[in-house]
């Protein structure tokens, strides 16, 4: 199980239908399905009812949305905060760049008067 499966998971529930949740993720209806077989091979059960009217989380289903929406927002989260340090750093280091070049320029202004 990994979060790319779970987020298809949990756009089934949300949006009832492989079809839109699919779209969403710009993945055909039948990629789509099979990512939800997979978890569901791996899981040893059912988490989705199939119907004509789309699909519908079974009892399981709906114990592992919870969990998975749960989860997936404390990942979203750690790589937020992962990512924040790196983006300080490199506007640092562009802020840095940009007052040496200012300075340099400076410099070469005063040689050529």
């Amino acid at each position: 199980m990994n979060d790319v499966q779970l987020r298809s998971f949990t756009a089934a529930v949300e949006l009832g239908s492989f079809n839109k949740a699919a779209k969403g993720q710009f993945l055909s209806v039948p990629s789509f399905a099979q990512r939800i077989n997979s978890l569901e091979a791996e899981l040893g059960y059912r988490i989705l009812e199939r119907g004509p009217s789309g699909v519908r989380p079974t009892d399981a289903g709906l114990v592992l949305y919870r969990a998975a929406k749960e989860a997936l927002d404390i990942l979203d989260l750690s790589l937020i905060h992962i990512s924040e340090p790196t983006r300080q750093a490199e506007i640092s280091y562009a802020v840095f760049c940009l007052k040496k070049k200012k300075k340099q320029k400076k410099k070469r202004t005063k040689t050529t008067k």
